[in-house]
This record gives structure tokens, C-alpha cells and sequence, in this order.
């Protein structure tokens, strides 16, 4: 899996784990849907600063989208 898909993975994993849908994160984060769709489809276009943005709306620790092997996300606690 390459890397971009791994972290849209994962947040889209953590996202549905909270019942969030793609708007409201958008809303919560401050960037468009369409953002986080292409964030969650690996589909580049955005920057550290925005899954830091993904990362802190979701109340996670941000290197677990960085872990080569991710563990469940449903083992990660939330902030």
C-alpha cells in the first residue's frame, strides 16, 4: 500500500469510528470536502498542515499516519 493511501486510510477509518461524515470534518478542520476526500482517496493536493488540521479535529496522535504497520485504529485512544 503506498503511503498516501495508508494515511486516507487510516483517517478515514478514525472519521467513521467517531460517526463523523466527510462534511463535517471539513467543517471541524476549516478546509473543503473536497479536501478531505482527497486526502482519504490518496489523491495528494494538500499539506503536513492540513493532516496535522485532520489529525487534531479527529483528536489523534498524528504519527499513527505515519507508522509503517499501523495497528488497528481502533486500538489508538483518542485525545
Amino acid at each position: 500500500m503506498s503511503k498516501l493511501k495508508q494515511i486516507g486510510s487510516v483517517i478515514q477509518q478514525i472519521r467513521e469510528s467517531q460517526n463523523l461524515n466527510r462534511s463535517t470534518l471539513a467543517e471541524l478542520v476549516g478546509v473543503s470536502y473536497g479536501t478531505i476526500t482527497r486526502v482519504e482517496e490518496a489523491e495528494g493536493g494538500y499539506d503536513i498542515n492540513t493532516l496535522l488540521a485532520i489529525a487534531d479535529a479527529l483528536g489523534f496522535v498524528p504519527s499513527i499516519i505515519f507508522e509503517e504497520a499501523p495497528k488497528e485504529v481502533k486500538s489508538y485512544k483518542v485525545l
